[in-house]
C-alpha cells in the first residue's frame, strides 16, 4: 500500500544510505528566514509565546528526523487555523510553520541515492502554470497603487492575489522537497497519508464537538451544518466536505487486510467518524464527491482483490471483501443522516438551487472584459470578489469594510450592502449586564450600526444579545454612544461543550459609517475586548458574511477562467489530467500509491465542479501538490507498492 522508494538498478548501482548531514551553504539563508519568523511571531497577536515554542519544537522535530515534514503538513493543514482569534488572512501561522519547515528540510536533506528522471510534461505543466499565476498577479496589481491601512488583510484588496500566490509558491516547494525526499529514499507518499490521516482525525474531533456545542449528535433534523476547523467557512464555500472527501481515500487505504486488531479499530472507528462528519456538512456537492471517492477505492479493491490477475496487490480475496465490508459500514453510518428531515428538505431544492446557480455562473462570466487581455489572463488573482461588489447592484451586493487613517488615527468605515459582520471572541458571562460604548460617524439618520453579541462558531449563531446605535443629531460629527448590554442566556455552559461567544458589529442602512473605537467593559470595568481601537489594524477582529455568492464563482472552471483566463485553464486543466491520466493508469496496474491520489482529485473535482474550492491558500496548496504527487510517478515504478 505504500511507496517505498528504492534505487532503480538500471540507473544506478545501489549504495547503502548514508546520514543525513547538514548543507552549510544555505544554513545563513535559512537563520534569516528563522530570524523573520521569530520577528513575525512576536507580532501575533494571540499567544505569541506558544506558537514560537510550537514552531521551536516543529523545527526541532524536522532537523531530527526530515521525514517529519510529511507528517507535519498534512496535519497541520485544516488544524493550525487562528484566524478567528487572531484576524489574521494574509500571512497567518500555517505560512510561519511551513517557513520553518520548509527551511529545515532544505537544511537538513538527505544524500540522494539515485538521480530521478527529468518529466518533461510535468515541468512543461508547471512551468505554464507558473507564467499564468504570475501574469495573473500583475493583472491584480496594475496599475500600481501604494498599500495602506489594512491593503493586506483586507479580500477587496488587488494585494489579495500575494495571498493565494503564496499558496502555489509552497506548493511547488514542497514538490520540489519530495523530490529530493524521493530521491534520498524516503517514502514520502506514505508519511503525506499518515499526516493526512492524523489532520482528518482531528478534523473529525472538531466536527463532533461543534455539532455537541450547537445542536444534538444525532438530530438529523436540525438545521445546522458544521464548518469544522476552517475558518474560510466565514464565506461559506465547500472547503470542510472538499477536504473530508480528500482525505477520506488515505484513511481507506489503511484499513485493508491483514491490520493488527488495534489499527483495525481504530481507523474503523475514524472511518465511522468521517461518514459522519460528511454527511451532516449537509452539502450536496459533498455526498456526490464523497460517493465518488469510496467509488474509486472500491473499485479498485473489487479488481485487485477478486484473484483474476497475475500479481495481485491482495490474495485469496480478501479484497473483495474488505471492499464489502467498508461499502457496509458507510451505508449503515450514511443512511439515517441521508433520510433525515433537513438532509431531504435538501434534496427537494436541488432543482431550485441549481437555477440560482446557474444564474450567479451566468453574472460571474458577465464580469469578466470583453478584450482579449482578459480573455487569455483573466482578470486578475483573488479579484473576483472586489470586482463583483463594484459591478453588482446596491440591492444584491455585499457590504464591504476598509480600515483608513484620518489625522494620523485610524478609522473603520463600512459600506452598505447585503451585512457582513466583524466579530471577536470574548470572554462574557450569562445573566449580566456590560457597557457597550463605541465612537462612530454617521452622515445620515437611516445609517446605524447594530452591534450583536452571540453564541456562534462561522455561519450560524444562536441566542443572541442586540444593541442599536443611532445617531439622531450632530450628523457628520464623530460620537461617543453608550449603552448597557444584558448578556441574557448568552454563554450559558451547555451540556456537553460550551460554544464560543462572540461581539460583532454591521452596518445598517444605505449610507457609509465609520467607527474609531468600541469597547465592552464589564460590571466591574474590566475591558473585554481587544484593539478596539484598531490601533493594531485588524487584528482580532475576523469577519463573516451570509451572502456567500459575492465571494465566489462557486464553480472552479470559472473562477480559473476568472482569475487567469484561458492560459490559467490549460495550466491547470493540463496539469490536472496529466495527474488524474497518470494516477489511473498506475492504478489500473495494480499500484495501491496511486489510488488515494486518483480518488482524492476525483472527489475534489466533484466539489469543484458547484464551488471555487482552490481560491484559499491552503486548499490551492492542497489541490496543487495532489496533482503533483499523481503526476510526478508516485506509485508507478514496476514491482513496487504491492501491499499484503
Amino acid at each position: 500500500m505504500t511507496e517505498q522508494l528504492q534505487p532503480d538498478p538500471q540507473r544506478e548501482p545501489p549504495t547503502a544510505p548514508r546520514p543525513a548531514r547538514l548543507a552549510y551553504g544555505p544554513a545563513a539563508l535559512v537563520l534569516c528566514v528563522w530570524l523573520a519568523v521569530a520577528v513575525l511571531v512576536l507580532r501575533f497577536p494571540v499567544q505569541p509565546g506558544a506558537l514560537g515554542m510550537a514552531l521551536l519544537a516543529a523545527g526541532a522535530l524536522e532537523v531530527w528526523r526530515p521525514l517529519l515534514l510529511w507528517w507535519l503538513v498534512p496535519a497541520a493543514l485544516p488544524l493550525l487555523d487562528l484566524a478567528p482569534w487572531s484576524g489574521r488572512l494574509f500571512l497567518d501561522e500555517f505560512d510561519l510553520l511551513l517557513a520553518v519547515l520548509v527551511s529545515a528540510a532544505w537544511l537538513r536533506c538527505p544524500p540522494a541515492t539515485r538521480r530521478l528522471p527529468a518529466d518533461r510534461w510535468l515541468g512543461a505543466a508547471l512551468a505554464l502554470l507558473v507564467l499564468s499565476l504570475l501574469l495573473s498577479t500583475l493583472r491584480a496589481l496594475l496599475p500600481w497603487t501604494a498599500p495602506e491601512g489594512d491593503a493586506f488583510n483586507n479580500l477587496l484588496s488587488p494585494f489579495s492575489a500575494l495571498r493565494l500566490l503564496r499558496g502555489a509558491a509552497w506548493a511547488l516547494l514542497l514538490w520540489a522537497l519530495a523530490r529530493r525526499h524521493r530521491a534520498a529514499g524516503l517514502d514520502v507518499l506514505s508519511a503525506f497519508g499518515h499526516g493526512t490521516v492524523v489532520g482528518l482525525l482531528g478534523t473529525v474531533l472538531f466536527i463532533i464537538g461543534e455539532r455537541s456545542a450547537f445542536t444534538e449528535l444525532f438530530d438529523v433534523s436540525h438545521a445546522y451544518r458544521v464548518a469544522g476547523p476552517f475558518s474560510v467557512m466565514n464565506l461559506g464555500g465547500a472547503y470542510v466536505e472538499g477536504y473530508l472527501v480528500s482525505a477520506l481515500p488515505f484513511l481507506l487505504m489503511r484499513l485493508l487486510p491483514p491490520l493488527p486488531r488495534w489499527r483495525l479499530v481504530g481507523n474503523g472507528l475514524l472511518l465511522v467518524g468521517t461518514v459522519y462528519a460528511v454527511m451532516v456538512t449537509f452539502s450536496r456537492s459533498g455526498y456526490a464527491a464523497f460517493l465518488i471517492g469510496l467509488g474509486v477505492v472500491l473499485l479498485w479493491l473489487l479488481a485487485w482483490g477478486s484473484g483474476r490477475r497475475e500479481g495481485l496487490a491482495l490474495r485469496r480475496g480478501p479484497g473483495r471483501a474488505a471492499a464489502l465490508v467498508l461499502a457496509a459500514v458507510v451505508c449503515a453510518v450514511a443512511w439515517p443522516v441521508w433520510m433525515g428531515a433537513y438532509a431531504q428538505s435538501r434534496f427537494a431544492a436541488v432543482d431550485r438551487d441549481l437555477v440560482t446557480r446557474e444564474t450567479h455562473w451566468v453574472e460571474s462570466l458577465a464580469l469578466i472584459d470583453k478584450g482579449p487581455v482578459a480573455l487569455l489572463l483573466g482578470m486578475g488573482l483573488g479579484r473576483y470578489p472586489a470586482l463583483n461588489l463594484l459591478q453588482s447592484a446596491p440591492a444584491d451586493r455585499s457590504a464591504s469594510y476598509r480600515l483608513t487613517q484620518e489625522d494620523g488615527q485610524p478609522v473603520l468605515r463600512l459600506g452598505n450592502g447585503q451585512p457582513i459582520y466583524l466579530e471577536q471572541i470574548v470572554a462574557t458571562q450569562p445573566g449580566q449586564t456590560y457597557q457597550l460604548q463605541v465612537r462612530l460617524r454617521s452622515r445620515s439618520a437611516q445609517s446605524s450600526l447594530s452591534v450583536q453579541l452571540c453564541e456562534k462558531w462561522l455561519i450560524s449563531s444562536d441566542r443572541c444579545a442586540h444593541a442599536v446605535f443611532s445617531p439622531k443629531s450632530g450628523l457628520g460629527e464623530w460620537q461617543t454612544l453608550t449603552l448597557p448590554l444584558a448578556s441574557g442566556r448568552v454563554g450559558e455552559p451547555g451540556p456537553r461543550v460550551d460554544r464560543q461567544v462572540k461581539l460583532g458589529f454591521s452596518l445598517r442602512g444605505p449610507t457609509t459609517l465609520d467607527v474609531a473605537m468600541l469597547s465592552l467593559r464589564s460590571a466591574d470595568g474590566l475591558e473585554l475586548l481587544q484593539n478596539g481601537g484598531f490601533a493594531q489594524g485588524l487584528d482580532r477582529w475576523f469577519f463573516t458574511s451570509d451572502h456567500h455568492l459575492a465571494w465566489h464563482a462557486k464553480s472552479l472552471p470559472l473562477a480559473v477562467l476568472f482569475d487567469q483566463g484561458l492560459l490559467g485553464v490549460l495550466a491547470l486543466g493540463g496539469l490536472l489530467l496529466l495527474a488524474l491520466g497518470r494516477a489511473g493508469r498506475a492504478a489500473w496496474t495494480g499500484h495501491a500509491s496511486a489510488v488515494p491520489l486518483l480518488a482524492a482529485l476525483a472527489g475534489l473535482c466533484a466539489v469543484g465542479a458547484v464551488d471555487s474550492l482552490i481560491d484559499v491558500p491552503r486548499f490551492l496548496m492542497l489541490w496543487l501538490l495532489l496533482c503533483c504527487f499523481a503526476a510526478g510517478g508516485i506509485g508507478r515504478e514496476p514491482g513496487r507498492d504491492q501491499p499484503g
